[in-house]
This record gives structure tokens, C-alpha cells and sequence, in this order.
């Protein structure tokens, strides 16, 4: 989706930030959830994911949501 969006223009701003929120997704769903599962399949009970991690892409994705409602009201998407 973002290379369709590239290509369509959108602003290069708001690109790297989705760049960035994707980055951190990618993170999360693959990293931290295979480390959790493999903890916890060698008995360490409980494993807790890495916060500083989530709280880095939430704020990212802030971020994207903030610069979308602003290029939404003002028309500034071109």
C-alpha cells in the first residue's frame, strides 16, 4: 500500500512517518510475539514484550493519525 501511494504522490512527509509505524509494526508482530512464544515454550512462564518498543510505534502511529486529519482539513494533500 505505501508504494501505491509513492506513487500517486502523496507527501513525502507523511510517507515517512507510515515508513516508520510499518517498521515498528513489523517489529512488533514478528520479533517481540516470537520471543514471548519461545519463552514461554522453554518454561519462563510469562513473558512481558518489550514496552519501550510498543510505546515508540503507538507514538509513531499518533503521529501518522495527527499529520491525516490535518492534511484532511486543510486540503494539503497535494
Amino acid at each position: 500500500m505505501a508504494r501505491q501511494l509513492r506513487d500517486h504522490g502523496l507527501r513525502p512527509d507523511f510517507l515517512a512517518l507510515l515508513d516508520s509505524v510499518v517498521d515498528y509494526r513489523n517489529h512488533i508482530a514478528h520479533s517481540l510475539l516470537a520471543d514471548q512464544a519461545t519463552l514461554q515454550a522453554l518454561g519462563a512462564g510469562e513473558a512481558r514484550f518489550e514496552v519501550r518498543q510498543l510505546e515508540k510505534g503507538i507514538y509513531e502511529l499518533e503521529r501518522l493519525c495527527f499529520l491525516f486529519q490535518w492534511t484532511e482539513e486543510h486540503d494539503a494533500w497535494g
